[in-house]
C-alpha cells in the first residue's frame, strides 16, 4: 500500500464532500460532488483501504445502497460511506440491518481543500488558469509631457494650471 498518502485527511475531505454534496447551495455543483464521492471511494477500495459491507437502508435514504467502511489505522476510527448500488452488488451482498454513524472527524477542511485533497488523491490535475499579460507601463522619467500644460520645478512637475 502507498504510505504517502494520509487516509485520515482523504476520509475526513470525503465526509466532507458527501455531506455538503446534498446541501442547497451545492446543487450546481452535485454532479460533480459525487463523481468525485463515487472515483474516490472506488480508488480507497481497489487500494484495500475500503471495504464493502453491504446493502444498506434507512429512512433517510431514498433507495437501497452499497456501504463502504474505511478504517483509519492511526485512530481505529470508522467513517462509513454509501454510494449506489449495481445489479451484481444486489444480488451478491447480504443486507445489513444495523445502524452505522460516522465519529466526529478531528480535521474539517472547508469545501474547496476537500475538493482539492479527493483531486490530489485522484490524481486529478486542476485545470490551469490562464493568466492575462501585463501591459507594462513606462517608467516615470520616460513619459512625455505635455507641454501645452505649465510645469514648475517647485511642485515637483506636477501641473500648476491646465490650459483648456
Amino acid at each position: 500500500m502507498d504510505q504517502s498518502i494520509d487516509i485520515m485527511y482523504v476520509a475526513c475531505s470525503l465526509y466532507v464532500v458527501s455531506l455538503l454534496s446534498n446541501r442547497e447551495e451545492y446543487l450546481t455543483q452535485k454532479e460533480e460532488l459525487d463523481d468525485l464521492k463515487t472515483r474516490t471511494i472506488t480508488r480507497l477500495h481497489e487500494k484495500q483501504y475500503a471495504k464493502k459491507l453491504g446493502l444498506y437502508s434507512t429512512p433517510q435514504l431514498p433507495d437501497i445502497v452499497v456501504l463502504y467502511s474505511l478504517e483509519i489505522p492511526q485512530t481505529d476510527e470508522i467513517f462509513y460511506f454509501f454510494l449506489p448500488h449495481t445489479d451484481i452488488e444486489f444480488h451478491t451482498l447480504p443486507t445489513l440491518d444495523d445502524y452505522f454513524k460516522n465519529p466526529k472527524p478531528k480535521y474539517i477542511p472547508a469545501l474547496y481543500f476537500a475538493i482539492d485533497s479527493l483531486k490530489k488523491f485522484l490524481s486529478i490535475t486542476a485545470p490551469k488558469l490562464v493568466k492575462k499579460k501585463k501591459t507594462k507601463k513606462a517608467p516615470k522619467g520616460t513619459q512625455k509631457l505635455d507641454r501645452s500644460i505649465f510645469v514648475s520645478s517647485y511642485l515637483d512637475g506636477r501641473p500648476l494650471y491646465q490650459s483648456r
